[in-house]
Parts: C-alpha cells; sequence; structure tokens
C-alpha cells in the first residue's frame, strides 16, 4: 500500500513540476523536491521496518526548559 501511494505522489509531483518549470518558480521547485524527497525516505524506511525516534520525544527535550521556568512561575 505504501508504495502505491509513493507512485501517485510521485506522478503528481512530476505534473505538478512541468507547471512549476514553465513559470521559472524555481524556489518552488526546490521546496517542493525537499518536502517529496524527505516522505518519500521516511516511507521507504517505514517499508524496511526501520524504528525511528519519536518525534514528541525531541518536542518534549526542546520545551521542557521553558516548561519549568513557567512552572515556577506560578508555584
Amino acid at each position: 500500500m505504501t508504495i502505491v501511494a509513493m507512485i501517485v505522489a510521485l506522478s503528481g509531483a512530476l505534473l505538478e513540476y512541468r507547471r512549476l518549470v514553465q513559470n521559472k518558480s524555481y524556489r518552488d521547485i526546490i521546496m517542493s523536491v525537499c518536502l517529496l524527497a524527505s516522505g518519500l525516505l521516511l516511507g521507504i524506511l517505514q517499508m524496511l521496518k526501520v524504528k525511528l525516534p519519536s518525534l514528541m520525544g525531541g518536542i518534549t527535550t526542546a520545551f521542557e526548559p521553558f516548561s519549568k521556568m513557567v512552572e515556577s512561575w506560578f508555584s
């Protein structure tokens, strides 16, 4: 099922890239390629059953000092 979704995404992207090249929207092409490549990479890693770290753990680690600071204000 993941392979089908990847093929559909790639075919849709190729159709969109043709229009973007005609309009000379190179910044949009670069951003779109980066997002598509990261999505395809994550899809391939998922198909290969690679364990990926949780995004929520990274968010918790990043905002924990701010949370403790706000908590100290109200306690």
